[in-house]
């Protein structure tokens, strides 16, 4: 099983948390799993205006969605529907047949905390 995780990151000023927690909860859940996190894509080695009107967006798209490609199954993050690159990612998904989980329907509540965490 390989799982791209999906969600807004752009507008999300708690994307880097958001993405780490899912990466750690997946990896306790599915141990057997590849995890893809796009939020780990190094950033260009050249300008933003090598990649049109949407620069960096359009950069961090075509390698994401290329991440993406190798996995069966994709996680969607709470808040995906309001991203316009998760939407996208999940259209995809949607139309290739992948199996796609959404955080809202999977009990994320004490796989991601830390044992100081669970106890206070």
């Amino acid at each position: 099983m390989k799982i791209y995780i999906s969600g807004p990151i752009t507008h999300d000023p708690n994307a880097d948390e958001n993405f780490k927690k899912a990466h750690l909860v997946l990896s306790k859940m599915y141990p057997n799993a590849d995890i893809k996190n796009p939020i780990l894509i190094p950033s260009p080695k050249y300008s933003q205006d090598d990649w049109g009107k949407d620069g960096l967006w359009s950069y961090f798209m075509h390698e994401s969605i290329k991440m993406m490609m190798e996995c069966d199954t994709i996680f969607l993050l709470k808040g995906w529907a309001a991203s316009k690159g998760a939407t996208i990612e999940h259209d995809l998904a949607w139309k290739l047949d992948m199996t796609i989980l959404y955080e809202d329907e999977l009990d994320f509540s004490e796989k991601g905390k830390t044992d100081n965490e669970r106890h206070s």
